[in-house]
C-alpha cells in the first residue's frame, strides 16, 4: 500500500523506526516520509494598509519563504499516517500542509488515514495507539485559534506600538516586532520586584496572572514557549526598554506609560486558552471584539505623541 508518512521531526522517526511494533505495523507499506518541521517553512504574511484602516481584524495569512515546496505531496497515496507531537502545533502543521498541497478537502485524497498518539514516543517497546480524528480535527481547530489571535495581534501591534517607540524612545532597534508576550513581560516587571534574570524567567515560566483562569493546581502557563521565554527577554533588551535583562530602563518606564491600560491583561495566557475552547466562529468573534477595542484605544491615545 503507498503510505504517506508525516513526522514533525526527525527524531520521531528515529523513535518510531527503533519500535518492533511500529516497524512491524509499516512492513507492507510503501512509504513516503514528510518532514513538517514546526511549519518553520510558513510565516505571517501580514496585510499592507494605510493608517487610517488601522485597527482592523483579517483571516490569517501565510506565505512559504522557502525553497522546499513538499513536492513529495504531488503523488497520490492510499494511506496517510500523521505522526507529528500531540499537540495543536504538531495536528495543524500536518493539515497545513495537506491543505496545501491537496487542497482543504484533503481527508477524501486518502482510503485510510492514522493518526499515531505520539505521546511518550520514546519508548521502545510502547504498543501502538491512535487518536480518532475528531481528536485531530480539535487540536487543529485550537491551533487555528491561536494564530488567528497572533496574527491579528501583531499586525495591529506593529503600527500602534512602534509608533510609539518611533516618536517617543531613542535608540530601539526598529527591526524588532513587539509582540503580545513582550508587552505582558514589561508589565510583569513594572509590577514585581525581581531580584534577578533568573527569578524574572522562573516567574515568565510558571505564570498564574490572577489566578481567575486556573482552575486546578496542576494547572500550568507560561508567558512564552519554553523556546521564546529567552528570546522574548533578548528583544526587550535590544529595544533599550530593559537593564540587567529583569529591570525596567527609563525607556521602558516612558514606554509603558504610553500605553492605554487595556494592554495590560495580566490573564492573556489563559485568555487565549479559554479562546481555544469555544468554536471557530464564536472565537474569532471574541478576538475579533478584544483586538479592536485595545488598539481603537491605543490609536486615541498615540494622537498625543
Amino acid at each position: 500500500m503507498k503510505t504517506l508518512l508525516i513526522f514533525e521531526k526527525r527524531s520521531q522517526q528515529r523513535n518510531y523506526y527503533a519500535n518492533a511494533n511500529f516497524i512491524n505495523y509499516i512492513q507492507d507499506k510503501e512509504i513516503t516520509i514528510v518532514y513538517t518541521k514546526m511549519l518553520t517553512n510558513y510565516r505571517f504574511n501580514y496585510p499592507s494598509a494605510k493608517y487610517k484602516e488601522y485597527p482592523f481584524v483579517k483571516e490569517t495569512s501565510y506565505s512559504n519563504n522557502q525553497d522546499y515546496d513538499y513536492h513529495e505531496l504531488d503523488e497520490e497515496y492510499d494511506e496517510l499516517i500523521i505522526a507529528t507531537d500531540y499537540d495543536y502545533v504538531g495536528m495543524f502543521s500536518a493539515d497545513k500542509i495537506l491543505s496545501q498541497k491537496k487542497g482543504i478537502n484533503w481527508k477524501s485524497k486518502f482510503k485510510n488515514i492514522s493518526i499515531l498518539d505520539t505521546n511518550h514516543s520514546h519508548s521502545i517497546e510502547r504498543e501502538l495507539s491512535f487518536l480518532d480524528i475528531s481528536i485531530f480535527d480539535n487540536l487543529v481547530k485550537e491551533a487555528k485559534i491561536k494564530y488567528y489571535f497572533d496574527y491579528t495581534y501583531n499586525f495591529n501591534a506593529q503600527v500602534f506600538f512602534k509608533e510609539i517607540l518611533k516618536k517617543s524612545i531613542i535608540g530601539q532597534n526598529k527591526h524588532i516586532g513587539i509582540t503580545k508576550y513582550m508587552i505582558l513581560s514589561l508589565w510583569l516587571i513594572k509590577n514585581n520586584d525581581f531580584n534577578s534574570h533568573g527569578d524574572l524567567l522562573q516567574q515568565m515560566s510558571n505564570y498564574r496572572g490572577t489566578g481567575k483562569f486556573i482552575l486546578e493546581a496542576r494547572d500550568n502557563y507560561s508567558i512564552g514557549s519554553p523556546a521564546s521565554i529567552m528570546p522574548i527577554i533578548n528583544n526587550l533588551n535590544e529595544l533599550g526598554l530593559l537593564t540587567d535583562f529583569y529591570k525596567l530602563s527609563s525607556d521602558g518606564e516612558l514606554f509603558l506609560s504610553k500605553l492605554v491600560k487595556q494592554t495590560f491583561d495580566p490573564d492573556l495566557p489563559m485568555r487565549i486558552n479559554s479562546f481555544q475552547k469555544l468554536d471557530l466562529k464564536t472565537a474569532y468573534n471574541k478576538i475579533d471584539k478584544y483586538i479592536l477595542s485595545t488598539f481603537t484605544k491605543q490609536k486615541n491615545k498615540n494622537k498625543a505623541l
